[in-house]
């Protein structure tokens, strides 16, 4: 009877535990597949978004995404211990989607992203415009692999140019981009082709934003979600479009 009496309490206890890990690996599904917090470290991305603001992130807008994926990108877990999973060619954590709805990002949408691992698509990218072969240097990523938010400029196929801090894309000035642009460097840059399944990407406060000018394009599948809704604090809190 007595290790009867004692085995029954430890019963409720082991119960707890369970529920507890149960509830934890069911938010981290759905910060995975659903909807996560993004905070916003930097100002790279002011007037439209300040340090501190806390972003509502839509990650069912391309597709479900597979909660696996994360592995691919740390070559440590928990910061420590190596990953056997980093950039595996394993289907069950290079698949991007576990179903994709075909949704592709827009231009000027503001988007999360998994910053790529290396230049993209190479450290010496060579294009053709107008019979013209071209040549842009790019640099190593700084946090590769981290998240990122940006605003989505260039679609694939598209020709990007700065000049005096202005974007054209395809030869014609980008209507409106006066009302987010913020803090104009006045630089010049480019022309530069955007290859396909690649993305095009600008911070709002050009001089602070390590973006597609220094380490290239974002592929397609780094695409994680985007930004809808300043959650927090209270006095930025609005729906972005």
């Amino acid at each position: 009877m007595f290790f009867q009496k004692k085995k029954e309490k430890k019963t409720p206890k082991k119960e707890s535990i369970w529920s507890i890990l149960g509830v934890i690996v069911l938010a981290l599904v759905l910060k995975a597949t659903v909807l996560t917090i993004f905070i916003i470290p930097s100002g790279s991305m002011i007037p439209t978004l300040k340090v501190g603001d806390v972003l509502i992130v839509n990650r069912l807008y391309y597709g479900i995404s597979n909660p696996l994926r994360e592995a691919w990108y740390a070559d440590k877990l928990l910061f420590v211990l190596p990953n056997p999973w980093f950039q595996s060619e394993s289907p069950l954590v290079k698949t991007r989607f576990l179903l994709n709805f075909g949704v592709k990002p827009k231009r000027l949408d503001i988007v999360i992203f998994k910053v790529p691992l290396s230049p993209q698509p190479t450290r010496e990218y060579a294009y053709e415009i107008d019979g013209q072969t071209l040549r842009t240097y790019f640099v190593q990523p700084g946090r590769a692999g981290m998240d990122y938010v940006k605003r989505c400029i260039g679609l694939p196929g598209d020709v990007v140019e700065l000049r005096n801090g202005r974007v054209l894309i395809n030869g014609e000035y980008l209507p409106n981009q006066d009302k987010f642009t913020w803090n104009n460097d006045h630089s010049y840059y480019g022309p530069i082709k955007v290859p396909e399944k690649h993305y095009f990407v600008l911070g709002d406060n050009r001089p602070h934003s390590s973006d597609s000018r220094y380490w290239g394009f974002v592929p397609e599948d780094h695409m994680v979600g985007v930004a809808r809704w300043i959650a927090l604090p209270p006095w930025h809190w609005r729906i972005l479009k």
